[in-house]
Protein backbone atom coordinates (compact mmCIF):
# COMPACT_ATOMS: atom_id res chain seq x y z
CA UNK A 1 0.00 0.00 0.00
CA UNK A 2 1.30 3.44 -0.93
CA UNK A 3 0.57 6.43 1.29
CA UNK A 4 0.87 9.90 -0.22
CA UNK A 5 1.66 12.91 1.96
CA UNK A 6 0.68 16.05 0.11
CA UNK A 7 3.69 18.35 -0.10
CA UNK A 8 2.69 22.00 -0.27
CA UNK A 9 4.30 25.19 1.06
CA UNK A 10 2.15 25.19 4.21
CA UNK A 11 2.42 21.46 4.89
CA UNK A 12 4.94 21.08 7.73
CA UNK A 13 5.79 18.04 9.86
CA UNK A 14 6.16 15.89 6.76
CA UNK A 15 9.26 14.12 8.06
CA UNK A 16 7.57 13.22 11.34
CA UNK A 17 4.55 11.84 9.48
CA UNK A 18 6.75 9.83 7.10
CA UNK A 19 8.68 8.41 10.04
CA UNK A 20 5.48 7.35 11.80
CA UNK A 21 4.13 5.62 8.71
CA UNK A 22 7.45 3.89 8.01
CA UNK A 23 7.58 2.72 11.64
CA UNK A 24 4.18 1.09 11.08
CA UNK A 25 5.57 -0.79 8.11
CA UNK A 26 4.10 1.15 5.19
CA UNK A 27 5.60 3.05 2.29
CA UNK A 28 5.16 6.81 2.59
CA UNK A 29 6.14 9.38 0.00
CA UNK A 30 5.56 13.06 -0.54
CA UNK A 31 3.40 13.91 -3.54
CA UNK A 32 1.99 16.86 -5.44
CA UNK A 33 -0.12 14.56 -7.63
CA UNK A 34 -2.33 11.69 -6.54
CA UNK A 35 -1.52 9.02 -9.12
CA UNK A 36 -0.57 5.58 -7.87
CA UNK A 37 -1.32 6.12 -4.19
CA UNK A 38 -3.92 4.41 -2.02
CA UNK A 39 -4.63 7.21 0.44
CA UNK A 40 -3.68 10.83 0.99
CA UNK A 41 -2.60 12.76 4.06
CA UNK A 42 -2.86 16.55 4.00
CA UNK A 43 -0.67 18.00 6.76
CA UNK A 44 -0.73 21.63 7.77
CA UNK A 45 1.30 24.04 9.85
CA UNK A 46 0.69 27.77 9.88
CA UNK A 47 -2.47 29.56 8.82
CA UNK A 48 -5.64 28.65 6.98
CA UNK A 49 -4.88 31.45 4.52
CA UNK A 50 -1.43 30.10 3.64
CA UNK A 51 -2.87 26.61 3.25
CA UNK A 52 -5.71 27.89 1.08
CA UNK A 53 -3.26 29.66 -1.22
CA UNK A 54 -0.95 26.64 -1.36
CA UNK A 55 -3.81 24.29 -2.34
CA UNK A 56 -5.63 26.66 -4.69
CA UNK A 57 -4.52 24.80 -7.82
CA UNK A 58 -5.34 21.37 -6.41
CA UNK A 59 -9.02 21.57 -5.42
CA UNK A 60 -10.35 19.51 -8.34
CA UNK A 61 -7.56 16.95 -8.06
CA UNK A 62 -8.15 16.39 -4.33
CA UNK A 63 -11.93 16.38 -4.73
CA UNK A 64 -11.80 13.67 -7.40
CA UNK A 65 -9.41 11.62 -5.27
CA UNK A 66 -11.77 11.92 -2.28
CA UNK A 67 -14.58 10.24 -4.22
CA UNK A 68 -12.64 6.99 -4.38
CA UNK A 69 -9.97 6.91 -1.69
CA UNK A 70 -9.42 8.03 1.92
CA UNK A 71 -8.00 11.39 2.95
CA UNK A 72 -6.69 12.42 6.38
CA UNK A 73 -6.22 16.11 7.22
CA UNK A 74 -3.92 16.93 10.13
CA UNK A 75 -4.26 20.20 12.11
CA UNK A 76 -4.58 22.97 9.49
CA UNK A 77 -5.00 20.12 7.02
CA UNK A 78 -8.23 19.18 8.79
CA UNK A 79 -9.39 22.80 8.82
CA UNK A 80 -8.80 23.05 5.07
CA UNK A 81 -11.29 20.25 4.42
CA UNK A 82 -14.05 22.75 5.26
CA UNK A 83 -15.90 25.22 3.05
CA UNK A 84 -13.95 28.30 4.12
CA UNK A 85 -11.84 29.83 6.84
CA UNK A 86 -11.48 33.25 8.47
CA UNK A 87 -7.84 33.45 9.49
CA UNK A 88 -6.41 36.72 8.09
CA UNK A 89 -9.63 37.31 6.17
CA UNK A 90 -11.95 34.92 4.39
CA UNK A 91 -10.42 32.28 2.14
CA UNK A 92 -11.81 29.15 0.46
CA UNK A 93 -11.18 25.65 1.70
CA UNK A 94 -11.35 22.37 -0.16
CA UNK A 95 -15.12 22.22 0.48
CA UNK A 96 -15.05 18.48 1.16
CA UNK A 97 -17.04 18.63 4.41
CA UNK A 98 -19.60 21.00 5.85
CA UNK A 99 -18.30 23.54 8.33
CA UNK A 100 -16.09 26.59 8.54
CA UNK A 101 -12.86 27.45 10.37
CA UNK A 102 -12.88 30.35 12.85
CA UNK A 103 -10.78 31.63 15.73
CA UNK A 104 -11.54 29.87 18.99
CA UNK A 105 -14.16 31.92 20.82
CA UNK A 106 -12.44 32.08 24.17
CA UNK A 107 -10.66 34.60 26.37
CA UNK A 108 -8.01 32.02 27.16
CA UNK A 109 -4.52 32.64 25.85
CA UNK A 110 -4.05 31.31 22.33
CA UNK A 111 -2.73 29.15 20.82
CA UNK A 112 -3.90 26.09 22.70
CA UNK A 113 -0.67 24.14 23.07
CA UNK A 114 -0.25 20.85 24.86
CA UNK A 115 -1.80 17.49 25.56
CA UNK A 116 -5.56 17.11 25.60
CA UNK A 117 -8.01 14.29 26.20
CA UNK A 118 -10.19 13.45 23.21
CA UNK A 119 -13.74 12.29 23.97
CA UNK A 120 -15.65 10.29 21.39
CA UNK A 121 -19.21 11.55 20.71
CA UNK A 122 -20.11 9.35 17.71
CA UNK A 123 -18.73 6.11 16.25
CA UNK A 124 -15.13 6.69 15.15
CA UNK A 125 -12.87 4.50 13.04
CA UNK A 126 -9.83 6.57 13.98
CA UNK A 127 -10.25 5.98 17.73
CA UNK A 128 -10.78 2.21 17.59
CA UNK A 129 -8.66 0.38 20.14
CA UNK A 130 -7.08 3.51 21.64
CA UNK A 131 -7.07 3.13 25.41
CA UNK A 132 -5.55 6.51 26.31
CA UNK A 133 -6.85 9.09 23.81
CA UNK A 134 -4.54 11.96 24.78
CA UNK A 135 -3.09 13.86 21.83
CA UNK A 136 -0.85 16.85 21.25
CA UNK A 137 -2.60 20.08 20.16
CA UNK A 138 -1.24 23.36 18.83
CA UNK A 139 -3.88 25.67 17.34
CA UNK A 140 -5.81 28.93 17.68
CA UNK A 141 -8.58 28.13 15.20
CA UNK A 142 -11.27 25.47 15.16
CA UNK A 143 -13.83 23.86 12.86
CA UNK A 144 -17.45 24.73 13.67
CA UNK A 145 -20.89 24.12 12.14
CA UNK A 146 -20.06 20.60 11.05
CA UNK A 147 -22.09 17.42 11.39
CA UNK A 148 -18.92 15.41 10.76
CA UNK A 149 -17.50 15.86 14.28
CA UNK A 150 -17.11 12.47 16.02
CA UNK A 151 -14.90 13.53 18.96
CA UNK A 152 -14.21 16.65 20.97
CA UNK A 153 -11.53 17.96 23.28
CA UNK A 154 -11.30 20.81 25.78
CA UNK A 155 -8.99 23.74 26.29
CA UNK A 156 -9.71 24.13 29.98
CA UNK A 157 -13.54 24.45 29.87
CA UNK A 158 -13.71 25.38 26.18
CA UNK A 159 -14.90 22.50 24.00
CA UNK A 160 -13.97 22.18 20.34
CA UNK A 161 -14.07 19.61 17.52
CA UNK A 162 -11.07 17.28 17.68
CA UNK A 163 -11.89 14.65 15.03
CA UNK A 164 -14.12 14.72 11.97
CA UNK A 165 -15.12 11.71 9.91
CA UNK A 166 -17.37 11.58 6.87
CA UNK A 167 -17.28 8.58 4.54
CA UNK A 168 -13.67 8.46 3.30
CA UNK A 169 -12.77 11.87 4.78
CA UNK A 170 -11.00 12.13 8.13
CA UNK A 171 -9.53 15.05 10.02
CA UNK A 172 -7.77 15.55 13.34
CA UNK A 173 -7.16 18.93 14.97
CA UNK A 174 -4.16 17.53 16.87
CA UNK A 175 -0.84 16.13 15.69
CA UNK A 176 -0.91 12.31 15.83
CA UNK A 177 2.68 12.17 14.60
CA UNK A 178 3.67 13.90 17.87
CA UNK A 179 1.29 11.95 20.11
CA UNK A 180 3.30 8.84 20.97
CA UNK A 181 1.53 5.47 21.11
CA UNK A 182 -1.99 6.85 20.77
CA UNK A 183 -0.97 8.86 17.72
CA UNK A 184 0.65 5.84 16.10
CA UNK A 185 -2.47 3.78 16.74
CA UNK A 186 -4.66 6.48 15.21
CA UNK A 187 -2.48 6.65 12.09
CA UNK A 188 -2.54 2.85 11.91
CA UNK A 189 -6.35 2.95 12.12
CA UNK A 190 -6.45 5.36 9.19
CA UNK A 191 -4.15 3.11 7.20
CA UNK A 192 -6.49 0.24 8.04
CA UNK A 193 -9.30 2.16 6.37
CA UNK A 194 -7.04 2.60 3.35
CA UNK A 195 -6.63 -1.17 3.12
CA UNK A 196 -10.37 -1.83 3.04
Amino acid sequence: MKVGIFDHPASGNIRSICNAISFLGYEARTVTQVDNIDCLIIPGVGTYLSGSIALSDYHKLIYEFSLEKPILGICVGMQLLTQKGFEYGESPGLNLIDGICVKMNTKLRLPNIGWGLVTQTKPSKLLEGIQDPHFYFMHSYEVINTDSCVAVSNYQAYEFAAIIESNKLFGVQFHPEKSRESGLQLINNFLGVCRE
